[in-house]
């Protein structure tokens, strides 16, 4: 009985353990369609609110928890939204309702090297700085997005 629960106790911790799977694939904000305060939000085209992709944190936009393109504009992989639209270089706009501080916004050039390119202050503000160039975010001094 007790090498039962021991071994339970071992399986749980070890899928706590794993750092920023489901975290990182689910980053939807609030789940609510306006980009409220507290959110990071990226516009698929200017005016268009249909089409917004909310985070709460930094991402990836191209690779994230072992899956290539993982975030699309309406939620995550699988989503029903057809034709399905990548985040990642498919963003015209950027809104950082951040409360504590800014966004970067990265890229990453023809060597795989991530480099910083826009930094968007805790305004609210909607820019259209992002141009389709957008293959990660951090927040508050991160620093550029892991590959994992």
């Amino acid at each position: 009985m007790r090498r039962t629960l021991m071994a339970v106790l071992a399986s749980a911790a070890a899928l706590v353990a794993v750092p920023g799977t489901s975290q990182a694939a689910d980053d939807v904000g609030d789940g609510n369609l306006a980009c409220n305060t507290t959110e990071i939000c990226f516009r698929w085209a200017a005016g268009d609110d249909g089409r917004i992709k909310h985070f709460r944190n930094g991402a990836n936009h191209h690779y994230v928890a072992g899956v290539h393109n993982a975030y699309v504009f309406g939620g995550t992989v699988g989503a029903n939204d057809s034709p399905r639209k990548l985040v990642m270089d498919n963003a015209q706009q950027i809104r950082n309702r951040d409360t504590v501080c800014s966004v970067t916004l990265w890229d990453v050039d023809g060597a795989g090297r991530w480099y910083q390119y826009y930094t968007q202050p805790n305004n609210s503000v909607w820019s259209t700085v992002v141009a389709d160039r957008n293959n990660g975010h951090s927040r508050c001094q991160e620093g550029a997005p892991v590959n994992r």
